[in-house]
């Protein structure tokens, strides 16, 4: 399903010139005002204690802007879409697992490698779930089947490209989404039917959480997310129609808060440090344009960032200074809708850039010098891996 996009007043076109080859050293970069109007005015809400950024702008536009640079990947025969993007550690390598295989891009010589996923044993369908989680020395990748009573495999990706396929799990209805610990020795399964806790070496299952009903309400958890140091993790977690991010200790998998939000998100992800966690709103069939903030030392909502684009995936650079959704947003001059990356000021809550992109990139990652963001398309069979030059943002 294509994300439902707010109305709003449409902003201004990014401006994109000529592209630029990765050999060739990034343009100098001046600020310019996209149009002749007043400084831009942030106004600062608080509403319920939350902090809510709404920026009365337009977008601060660098020229000369490169164009995101396409990278073509290989598509697999039974590939529908890529399901999900990472990188290695040291940036050398960034990882796209679809249907049957992962592709490994080398992002100094820009070739790839297309290594095969395990066979569970039935047809490839839409709604299974490949998640690519990257580690310090290796790089796993949870296959699993959206089907009646799920099945899920680990293959492990050495630094050679050496695959190590590792035991069945039998878990879950409806797997939503994977959390590993620093280690890869626990994966924190999140589904329809609960929140599993796996033993990534055996594929047992240690422990079920949220499972059945509370107060006659009937759970689902719908994402997972690790915190950096590996201490805690967080689900969010739908229980009728109350909403919650309950935070879990690793060491004990107690529950040590819960955090009430709006709206769901099913693409948490954190900064670098784990202070804070971000939740675009809306979940992936159902984007907008705002993104929650939570204080992971406060266990609160703090603040409300709003972008131009309906977000479907969040990354935050590693300074932990600006926040990058990306996914639509409408075009002056094209009149329709297309894939853009905001770029907003996490202080300040302005959004200081809009980028445009040839195609809708739905799933990001930055790289850990912070100076180039990739993404992938996630509708249709996606050919390109969308790679942007932010180094200004480092």
């Amino acid at each position: 399903m294509e994300p439902v996009v707010p109305q709003q007043d449409p902003p201004v076109d990014a401006v994109v010139a000529a592209k630029i080859p990765p050999s060739q050293p990034p343009a100098s970069w001046r600020r310019v005002l996209a149009v002749a109007s007043a400084a831009a005015a942030v106004v600062l809400a608080v509403v319920a204690g939350v902090a809510v950024f709404v920026t009365h702008t337009h977008p601060v536009i660098l020229e000369p802007v490169a164009a995101p640079e396409l990278i073509p990947i290989s598509v697999d025969v039974d590939l529908s879409r890529w399901r999900d993007i990472a990188i290695s550690p040291d940036g050398r390598r960034v990882y796209l697992t679809g249907n049957a295989a992962v592709a490994v891009v080398d992002t100094v010589t820009r070739t790839e490698s297309l290594l095969p996923l395990p066979d569970l044993g039935r047809p490839y369908r839409y709604g299974e779930l490949g998640k690519v989680l990257p580690l310090d020395d290796r790089v796993l990748v949870f296959v699993t089947r959206f089907d009646t009573v799920s099945a899920g495999q680990v293959a492990t990706i050495e630094q050679n490209n050496t695959v190590t396929i590792g035991p069945k799990i039998a878990i879950g209805i409806g797997i939503k989404n994977v959390a590993v610990t620093p280690d890869g020795s626990r994966a924190y399964i999140a589904a329809l039917d609960g929140l599993s806790v796996v033993d990534l070496r055996t594929g047992a299952v240690l422990a079920k959480m949220f499972t059945g009903s509370f107060e006659n309400k009937k759970y689902s958890v719908l994402d997972t997310r690790m915190a950096p140091d590996g201490r805690t993790v967080f689900v969010e977690v739908l229980s009728g129609s109350d909403l919650h991010i309950a935070v879990l200790d690793t060491a004990t998998n107690a529950r040590t808060a819960d955090i009430s939000v709006e709206s769901m998100s099913e693409a948490m992800t954190t900064s670098r440090d784990g202070r804070f966690l971000y939740l675009p709103n809306g979940g992936l069939a159902r984007p907008d344009t705002e993104v929650r903030v939570i204080d992971t030392i406060q266990n609160a909502v703090v603040a409300s960032l709003r972008g131009r684009t309906a977000i479907r995936s969040v990354a935050v650079a590693p300074n932990g200074r600006y926040v990058f959704g990306a996914g639509l947003c409408y075009g002056h001059a094209t009149h329709r809708y297309e894939g853009c990356v905001d770029v907003i000021d996490a202080k300040s809550g302005e959004v200081v850039e809009t980028i445009g992109v040839p195609k809708e990139v739905s799933a990001i990652v930055i790289a850990p010098d912070g100076r180039r963001l990739y993404g992938v398309e996630d509708y249709g069979q996606a050919s390109d891996l969308v790679a942007i030059d932010i180094h200004r943002y480092a």
